[in-house]
């Protein structure tokens, strides 16, 4: 099963609230996530893969929240029309018959988030 590490200054800007590993360690299996690690920064738990929403702090931090009750309901997000062109390789209709995909501007990648999507 898959493990991510959360640090616990991390995870507090996603979940808007501050939480003690101690605390974490209590809340996060309410989710359905295993406890496999804790120390004073940070607490590793174990996700099912069927829950692609857990391999980053953004979905246990957005679960987390409806949870305790922080904030619920869906999340509502601006999308507006592009000129950006994508083409696909006809060859590979067979293997892919849908492919989505999106333009993201204006985010900062630092370490701790390519360290999370690696």
């Amino acid at each position: 099963m898959p493990v991510i590490d959360l640090k616990r200054r991390r995870f507090a800007r996603f979940l808007g609230t501050e939480l003690s590993t101690a605390e974490m360690a209590e809340r996060l299996p309410w989710l359905g996530l295993d406890i496999e690690d804790v120390t004073a920064e940070s607490v590793k738990v174990e996700y099912n893969p069927n829950r692609a929403d857990f391999c980053s702090y953004t979905g246990i931090a957005r679960a987390l929240q409806g949870v305790m009750n922080l904030k619920t309901g869906l999340i509502d997000y601006r999308v507006t029309p592009s000129n950006l062109l994508f083409k696909v390789d006809p060859t590979v209709k067979d293997v892919r018959p849908v492919i989505l995909c999106a333009a993201v501007r204006n985010l900062i990648i630092d370490e701790d988030i390519v360290a999370e999507i690696m």
